[in-house]
């Protein structure tokens, strides 16, 4: 994890808190759906999947200036599933831009991770300028291939080929798991992210 002595000092009179739906729904919403151009009901859904007491809101004087997520997972390293603590969901006031506000919210959260018992923090960097400057660097790989399907040899199978369902996610997840404990690196996925991978957006 990186270490919260590259983030920004806490300045006077801002604050990370747990988010309050009474406090902070209203301008929650319409900052995420600014921030990542989704519509005011799908803020609503992410916050459901994700956990109301999981989101943070970085406060100025009282005064909502950003938000991020932190969501409990892991990696597997030697074998073993390592806690890792996952931050999503970054965004920032649109009035608070360009102030170095996002780093100030990333340097409150790692401090808040740092208190806690994870060995690790990742993200994935919408980014680098930001999250290098608080320590974090690019890590890992995405490969993704295409394959015309006339390419493809001819299998006759007694077995059934049928779409995946939730009813499927117990085993699809064991296989994952048991690929992750011999993949150095490999993410172990927790109950925010199988949704993503069933539903994508």
């Amino acid at each position: 994890m990186p270490s919260p002595l590259h983030a920004q000092t806490a300045r006077i009179g801002w604050e990370l808190r747990s988010y309050d739906a009474n406090h902070h729904a209203d301008l929650h919403r319409q900052v995420l759906a600014d921030t990542f151009a989704i519509e005011l009901k799908e803020a609503d859904r992410w916050i459901d999947r994700a956990g109301a007491e999981k989101v943070r809101v970085l406060e100025a004087n009282g005064e909502y200036a950003a938000t991020g997520i932190l969501m409990p997972m892991a990696q597997f390293f030697g074998g073993n599933s390592v806690r890792t603590r996952g931050i999503s969901g970054v965004a920032v006031r649109p009035t608070h831009r360009r102030n170095g506000v996002g780093g100030l919210l990333i340097g409150e959260i790692l401090r808040e991770i740092e208190a806690g018992d994870e060995a690790l923090s990742v993200l994935y960097a919408s980014t680098t300028k930001l999250y290098r400057s608080v320590g974090y660097e690019i890590a890992g790989f995405h490969c993704a291939a295409t394959l015309e399907t006339s390419y493809l040899p001819a299998v006759h199978t007694a077995l059934q080929i049928r779409e995946l369902t939730n009813e499927d996610r117990p085993a699809m997840q064991e296989i994952v798991r048991a690929n992750g404990r011999v993949t150095p690196g490999h993410m172990d996925r927790c109950d925010y992210l199988w949704p993503r991978i069933m539903r994508p957006r």
